[in-house]
């Protein structure tokens, strides 16, 4: 469930993922993953609870708000 870093793919293309934000929301990383909202959100909540098999990054939860580090997706 990597991004694909290929000019293919304008909306995973490095040039555009480098122009986000520090931290993005779930859904707009579950856009560039190409995985829907739903399943972004059901991983991201299992990597939180400590299952880090089903999302590839980190993810940052403040209270009821969860944020994708930019920075990871490029990994």
């Amino acid at each position: 469930m990597r991004i694909q870093q290929d000019e293919s793919t304008p909306s995973t293309h490095p040039t555009f993922v480098g122009s986000l934000p520090p931290t993005v929301s779930v859904t707009t990383a579950a856009k560039l993953f190409g995985v829907s909202r739903a399943a972004a959100y059901r991983a991201a909540s299992d990597r939180v609870a400590g299952d880090e098999s089903r999302w590839p990054t980190p993810v940052i939860k403040v209270g009821r708000s969860v944020r994708i580090p930019t920075t990871a997706m490029l990994d």
